[in-house]
């Protein structure tokens, strides 16, 4: 989820079709994702000026705790990164990446 907020946030306003396209998943999963943001007060979810697509944009909220979490994500990489070296950090950003989707794709919240 980090990640994504991320992305939302360098793009600014994008939706949801451009930002599936960015982020490399498909619109069903990425919808579950966005919705489970929404639902935190972290981005919104509005339509585009002509009305026939929806775009996301991070709300203040959202950039508040974006800018908290930089500094916490930058050291997790920064130590995984000195124990496994950089092979391994791709790897856990694409399990983690997994592993978000499919929690929020199940419900699951263990």
């Amino acid at each position: 989820m980090f990640r994504l907020l991320r992305r939302i946030e360098v793009v600014n306003s994008v939706t949801i079709t451009e930002l599936a396209e960015i982020v490399g998943l498909d619109r069903s999963t990425l919808g579950r994702n966005l919705r489970v943001l929404e639902k935190q007060s972290l981005i919104a979810i509005g339509t585009s000026d002509d009305r026939r697509a929806r775009r996301v944009s991070l709300t203040q909220t959202g950039r508040e705790k974006l800018q908290q979490a930089v500094p916490l994500w930058r050291e997790a990489q920064r130590e995984y990164l000195q124990i496994v070296g950089a092979d391994s950090l791709g790897l856990l950003d694409r399990v983690i990446e997994q592993t978000a989707a499919s929690k929020y794709t199940t419900g699951d919240d263990a």
